[in-house]
């Protein structure tokens, strides 16, 4: 098989298994969801004749973030694969330079200092439309765009396991006044009047699962939904590979 036709195939498998990893995290992530994310507790306080409920959020296995990082890593390296073939039909079967790569860019600095060495053996034409394809081109929504969440989602995979967490504890009460109400990281608790124990009606809100954590001294504070992984996939194969297509003609 000549080197650009394996390039192709080699990329079309890596956005085929990209949407096996996500076919994977949606089976999971359903998984979870269906055995509950809540642990409810009740205990009585007869000091303070109180009625107290905890509400907390079972842990979330680490499969799915290291599934999320599998599927993140085939959706990049496709398009880094993408880059490389672009070069080879450039230089007409020449190799690329090892710095040969899809960039994506954000807008800082405003505006991009340019791609450097990863796009010189790819021609104008095709640089034309990786361009076009940047986040900084929807400005300060920059990180809404589906490769920039593509890229943030390598960066922090590449220095931990990828976080998995989820949204505050949220429920709506009634039938009774809550004396008082306290939140924790993966918790909250409400105490009613002992007197109205057998008269409150709990709904749990279930907590969206979400990928990466909180702002800290030492993260980004980078958060994905899972159901933005979806998109992304959708993104890379309907919207960029396509693009591409005339240039291997």
């Amino acid at each position: 098989m000549p080197v650009r036709a394996y390039g192709i195939v080699l990329l079309v498998e890596k956005i085929a298994r990209a949407e096996i990893h996500l076919n994977a995290i949606e089976t999971e992530h359903r998984r979870v969801i269906d055995n509950g994310l809540y642990a409810i507790s009740k205990k009585d306080n007869p000091k303070k004749f109180l009625h107290v409920i905890r509400l907390e959020i079972k842990p979330i296995p680490f499969l799915l973030g290291m599934l999320a990082g599998e599927f993140a890593y085939c959706s990049r390296f496709g398009l880094d694969q993408l880059a490389w073939q672009l070069a080879l039909t450039n230089l007409k079967g020449k190799r690329p330079r090892s710095q040969t790569s899809f960039p994506i860019r954000n807008p800082a600095p405003q505006p991009p200092k340019g791609f450097g060495d990863s796009v010189k053996d790819i021609s104008p034409a095709a640089f034309a439309v990786i361009e076009a394809l940047q986040p900084y081109r929807r400005g300060a929504r920059f990180n809404e765009h589906p490769l920039w969440i593509l890229n943030e989602l390598c960066i922090t995979d590449k220095h931990v396991t990828m976080p998995v967490n989820s949204l505050a504890c949220r429920f709506n009460i009634s039938g009774a006044s809550i004396v008082s109400r306290r939140e924790f990281q993966h918790a909250t608790e409400v105490a009613v009047s002992l007197s109205d124990k057998f008269k409150i009606k709990l709904d749990p809100v279930n907590p969206e699962v979400i990928l990466g954590e909180p702002l800290t001294g030492i993260s980004s504070g980078f958060q994905v939904r899972i159901a933005e992984l979806r998109t992304i996939y959708e993104f890379v194969r309907n919207e960029v590979v396509p693009k591409f297509a005339g240039f291997f003609k």
